[in-house]
């Protein structure tokens, strides 16, 4: 099984990418603190602060990203971001 250690520090470097890409409404702060509340309830009893699956991280930028085209074009941004090496 494939598992990536997603960080509060992954969340805020991939609410940093999605801003930089062309996006009909970029992600506000306010969509942020969203997203990081909603990641920490659904892992809140987790035996690890890090989150590690990435299909449950993926059905939650919904909570960032409002608008459906939006949508595609952050989960290829997400999926890039999860191909990249883990320090």
């Amino acid at each position: 099984m494939w598992f990536w250690r997603f960080k509060v520090s992954d969340a805020l470097d991939l609410f940093l990418e999605l801003r930089k890409v062309q996006l009909q409404k970029k992600p506000a702060t306010a969509e942020l603190l969203n997203w990081l509340m909603a990641l920490h309830e659904m892992f809140k009893d987790s035996n690890s602060i890090q989150y590690t699956y990435p299909d449950d991280l993926l059905r939650t930028l919904s909570i960032l990203i409002k608008n459906t085209d939006d949508q595609d074009i952050a989960k290829d941004v997400f999926k890039d971001y999860l191909r990249k090496p883990q320090p």
